[in-house]
């Protein structure tokens, strides 16, 4: 009987109350991703969910690989832990009927969820802290005497199999778990390569085949807490310091060769050479390894402090006789002392007590000022001055000609607009010019964008073309356009008189009902190409990982353009917003040439040269059409203060 897919326990995870037969699963939620659906956590055999209830997390373990013995592996498994109760194994059942898919039931294991970090996680976290590094050494060590004494084995140990909690690791993943009682088994997997001995192979099932890998596990942990910078030297994310490479040629091995020159593990690694040319049956138990490296060292002296590169401490308490107590006592005075002397030195770095960092941050703040001054002088002497002056000018009656006497009159100017008919009418054309010629482009603009940044053949040469429309001067395509739509030799209004969308001979340019609308198309066919090269900057800056995890979780196309495309490109979306729709709002140079707002199709930018080019001569209209230049500052404020609140877009 073929196994469910991935995808298919996702789907019916999603319904807990009805596909569990575990009534604590059945009242549970399952914890989702990013795009709304069960969070899968894939392994060899299995894609692991975590369900929540009120009082447990579990990790419902689903397989999606054949396991022989599946039943007889788990059952042993389950009744071994839970007699034992080790702190450091988790809770463990097996549900021969635990979910059901497609009217048929499957088995499913059910774990204790562990909130903690995975050993790597954890060691990249804590790096600079010796003292927690020590401790995990310390229980890690403990577990391995644990598990001889268990008369088990683990069978996979390795960094993505031990989760961190508090402090206190955890083992997590039994498929390779040896027991005597399964001894006859066959065995599911031979461990992480990074981990375990060059011999080890199916046939190797015993007690004994966690024991090259805990010494693995402890000669990383040892080493990077006598010199941290190992750790990113050495460590891929898919290992603590060593790889399987290192076990096959340990005399040739870098990171072995390294560690034989620390004075502390030079006895351990040495012993370890020579262990990765032995048969793995006589690999010893970790706890007898540290004793043999320690009886090598041959150190009678009183315990030493020795400082490395980094001025980060190690004691070394080898010799013998000293009991277990008073080597952690020397450690944490030593720990103590290493605290104080870096505070110190730390100290020693300030100038007059400001740190270093604090006067250097305090230099680079005054250059910066002084490079952005002039800058704001002068966009204050350019944009905010004529600015103020307009709104200045507003509250006045006022004309260009010097025979017209300057007049206070408050707001009068701003309450005759709003009675004036022909600025509603030009309110209204702007309104509605801006809302659908913007909402055309976003759309438009967004549907070529992430048509473009597919990749397929020549995309460079139709991402350079489609910046064609752009690129020319307004004044040109308008011009171009107000000829395509001529009403006797326009090649568009042939083209919609044979296509019957418009009746022959009809101007189209001079209809209210018709000229506004072209108008828009011309305005979309030029700023479109200016969305979709803003929206493409954006989603390139998507990773292509969210996409792929996005499929393998099992999220169709609708939901990997809603759950990931549009929330990633909206701040972007949010910009091209702002900018087009300030473009919009004082729309002149199109409308102007070609209709010179006439046919109800005038706009605000349009009626505002009337008062203040053609009009100011002949009367007091200056201050009239500065009050019309300041509405319209303002209606682009609204719209870009609507854009920024309902978009959320961060401008620090």
């Amino acid at each position: 009987m073929p196994l469910p897919s991935p995808g298919d326990y996702s789907d019916a995870v999603q319904s807990p109350n009805i596909v569990f037969s575990d009534n604590e699963l059945k009242n549970s939620r399952p914890e989702t991703n990013q795009w709304g659906v069960p969070k899968p956590y894939s392994g060899n055999f299995t894609t692991t969910f975590c369900l929540i209830n009120s009082s447990h997390k579990w990790a419902v373990r689903c397989f999606t690989r054949e396991i022989p013995d599946l039943k007889k592996r788990y059952e042993a498994i389950s009744r071994f832990l839970q007699k034992h109760q080790e702190k450091f194994f988790v809770n463990v059942t097996y549900l021969e009927k635990g979910v059901r898919i497609s009217g048929q039931w499957y088995p499913v294991i059910k774990m204790q969820w562990i909130d903690g970090d995975t050993l790597n996680d954890f060691i990249d976290k804590n790096i600079a802290n010796n003292g927690i590094i020590n401790k995990l050494i310390s229980n890690f060590v403990e577990i391995s005497k644990r598990i001889e004494e268990l008369d088990m084995a683990h069978g996979d140990l390795q960094h993505g199999n031990i989760v961190v909690k508090n402090g206190e690791p955890y083992l997590i993943d039994y498929d390779g778990l040896y027991l005597p009682e399964i001894s006859q088994l066959k065995s599911n997997e031979i461990g992480h390569p990074n981990y375990q001995h060059p011999s080890r192979n199916v046939q190797n099932q015993n007690v004994k085949i966690d024991r090259f890998s805990m010494i693995v596990i402890y000669l990383g942990l040892k080493a990077i807490s006598i010199k941290p910078e190992l750790w990113k030297k050495y460590n891929n994310g898919e290992n603590i310091l060593f790889n399987k490479k290192d076990f096959v040629n340990p005399d040739v091995s870098p990171l072995l060769n390294e560690l034989g020159r620390i004075n502390e593990l030079k006895p351990l690694v040495d012993k370890f050479k020579q262990l990765c040319k032995q048969d793995i049956k006589n690999i010893p138990a970790l706890v007898d390894f540290i004793d043999d490296g320690k009886n090598g060292q041959n150190i009678k002296s009183a315990p030493k402090m020795s400082v490395n590169a980094n001025t980060s401490t190690s004691t070394n308490t080898q010799s013998g006789g000293i009991p277990s107590w008073l080597e952690s006592f020397i450690q944490t005075q030593t720990t103590q002392v290493n605290n104080t002397s870096s505070a110190k030195l730390e100290y020693k770095k300030t100038f007059g007590g400001r740190r270093r960092s604090e006067v250097y941050s305090i230099q680079q703040t005054t250059v910066a000022w002084g490079m952005v001054i002039p800058a704001l002088l002068v966009i204050s002497i350019i944009a905010f001055l004529p600015l103020f002056q307009t709104f200045y000018n507003s509250f006045f009656e006022v004309g260009l000609r010097p025979d017209i006497e300057k007049k206070f009159v408050g707001f009068r100017n701003y309450i005759e607009l709003f009675k004036d008919d022909r600025f509603q009418a030009a309110l209204k054309n702007t309104i509605f010019f801006t809302i659908v010629s913007v909402i055309l482009e976003t759309v438009f603009g967004l549907l070529i964008a992430i048509l473009v940044n597919q990749p397929f053949k020549l995309r460079g040469v139709v991402r350079a073309a489609m910046l064609i429309p752009w690129a020319i001067p307004t004044a040109i395509s308008s011009q171009m356009w107000k000829w395509m739509f001529d009403p006797s030799s326009g090649i568009l209004t042939k083209l919609l008189e044979t296509l019957h969308i418009v009746q022959p001979g009809v101007p189209i340019l001079a209809m209210p009902n018709t000229a506004m609308w072209a108008i828009i198309t011309v305005d979309v066919w030029k700023t479109t190409p200016f969305m979709a090269l803003l929206i493409l900057a954006g989603l390139q800056l998507i990773p292509e990982e969210l996409y792929e995890a996005a499929r393998i979780d099992g999220a169709n196309i609708w939901q990997r353009f809603s759950k990931i495309t549009l929330p990633m490109v909206q701040s972007t979306i949010g910009v091209a917003l702002i900018f087009r729709t300030l473009d919009a709002l004082r729309v002149f140079d199109v409308v102007f040439i070609m209709t010179r707002g006439s046919v109800n199709t005038e706009t605000l930018a349009v009626y505002n040269r009337v008062l203040l080019m053609d009009r100011a001569f002949s009367g007091a209209w200056f201050g009239y059409g500065s009050a019309l230049s300041v509405i319209i500052f303002v209606l682009i404020s609204i719209f870009a203060v609507i854009y920024i609140r309902s978009l959320r877009i961060k401008l620090e």
